[in-house]
């Protein structure tokens, strides 16, 4: 064999490489969405799952106890954050006895660190009535549609401080929900509200989209 003989290989050319970027770029932009979206799906349907396990839960403590634990909710001064933590599925469904064997985690928070025990990471509930805020003994309302189960935007505030529209009348017992994939940051009145249904997640705007997952002790829930 001679020295430098010619080798018969073939190489790439820069036009082929470039060819070969451009398709795994094209394929990438397809993949990675739908693969978000499927995450997104999964957690949906965790969440819904839970959000039916403690509304489950929530109906044998009252058929024991012939009432519903306390809402929990703390100051939403410092913002977002805070907001994520307004409020907690109540500690009396895991102890003394046990509905759920521990709250369930939100699917839509659960970052490293998160706990069962933590303030607002469990499934969200909210009830008019006797509750806590701020770890204080407080009389809790609950925001509902004039014309519940329609969203009119005329709003009624149930509470016990009220003697026209006290809590007994509220058509809502209580609200579970999940924060969903984007969580809203900004503060108004029926910001983290079950009820208001301009504020559920539908998939018809979005797989990702802006909205809580709602479901109602009257049956009523976000698609």
């Amino acid at each position: 064999m001679k020295i430098g003989t010619c080798l018969n290989k073939k190489a790439f050319t820069l036009l082929e490489l470039l060819i070969v970027v451009a398709v795994i770029g094209i394929l990438a932009s397809i993949a990675v969405p739908n693969f978000l979206q499927a995450q997104v799906r999964s957690k949906i349907s965790a969440a819904k799952a839970q959000i039916h396990a403690c509304r489950n839960a929530l109906e044998a403590y009252r058929i024991d106890l012939n009432a519903l634990p306390p809402t929990r909710y703390f100051c939403l001064a410092l913002g977002g954050e805070s907001a994520k933590k307004y409020f907690e599925l109540p500690k009396e469904l895991t102890t003394p006895t046990a509905y759920l064997s521990s709250r369930p985690l939100d699917p839509f928070y659960t970052f490293p660190g998160a706990s069962h025990e933590a303030p607002g990471q469990s499934i969200k509930y909210r009830k008019p009535g006797f509750g806590y805020f701020n770890n204080m003994p407080t009389e809790e309302g609950i925001w509902v549609p004039r014309s519940f189960p329609l969203d009119d935007g005329d709003y009624i505030f149930y509470n016990n401080a009220s003697q026209e529209n006290p809590s007994s009348k509220s058509p809502v017992e209580y609200g579970l929900w999940s924060i969903g994939p984007i969580p809203k940051e900004e503060i108004s009145m029926n910001m983290y509200e079950p009820v208001p249904s301009h504020t559920w997640y539908s998939p018809s705007n979005g797989v990702i989209s802006m909205g809580i997952i709602v479901q109602l002790s009257s049956g009523h829930a976000a698609p």
